[in-house]
């Protein structure tokens, strides 16, 4: 009988160490599986904040670049009115040749002048009508700007920035040269990694 009652204080005594093991297995595996979730957040917020910070870096150098370039065409559009001003007429044959000229101005696809009837001058020497609504008299009001994308002055289903510039002929207002931003081409010029 004492060798029943060893074997059953024997058989208890596993079972009451094989619950312990089984309880430490499983709260090992609970805190593995915590440690694993907090490693894969913590990798995840980091690679988060690294993109993120990359997006922010890649767009301040993108916007000073966008910042630059349309610096330089509105100072090469000042140029061009300074050239102008100097004409006796500003629908002369020579302002005509002047705008036809300067085809390639990088960024600025397309010239024109906004004449005191709200008609356009074109590049092609040609005077057109407007379709966008804008008035001579609006943008003469609001001296050298450039605008927000808006409806295109030839082309009602485009939408364009302007650079727009007083040309002044003694003491008066002549016309607006403006030059047209296609935003959709604006990508041509920049490179974002």
């Amino acid at each position: 009988m004492e060798l029943n009652n060893q074997l059953k204080l024997l058989l208890k005594k596993i079972a009451r160490q094989g619950k312990e093991n089984i309880a430490a297995a499983f709260l090992l595996m609970l805190l593995l599986g915590i440690g694993f979730f907090a490693v894969l957040w913590r990798l995840q917020s980091y690679s988060v904040d690294f993109c993120l910070r990359t997006l922010k870096e890649e767009t301040q150098e993108a916007q000073e670049e966008i910042y630059l370039q349309i610096s330089f065409a509105q100072t090469q559009l000042e140029m061009l009115v300074g050239i102008i001003e100097g004409e006796d007429e500003i629908t002369s044959e020579r302002v005509a040749e002047i705008l036809q000229s300067d085809k390639d101005m990088g960024l600025v696809s397309r010239l024109g002048i906004v004449l005191p009837n709200d008609q356009i001058l074109g590049q092609d020497g040609n005077v057109h009508e407007s379709v966008n609504g804008i008035t001579f008299e609006a943008l003469a009001e609001k001296g050298s700007f450039i605008t927000n994308v808006e409806q295109d002055n030839l082309e009602e289903d485009r939408s364009v920035l302007f650079i727009n510039i007083p040309v002044k002929m003694g003491s008066r207002t002549e016309g607006i040269l403006f030059g047209v931003i296609d935003p959709q081409e604006m990508y041509d010029y920049f490179e974002v990694r």
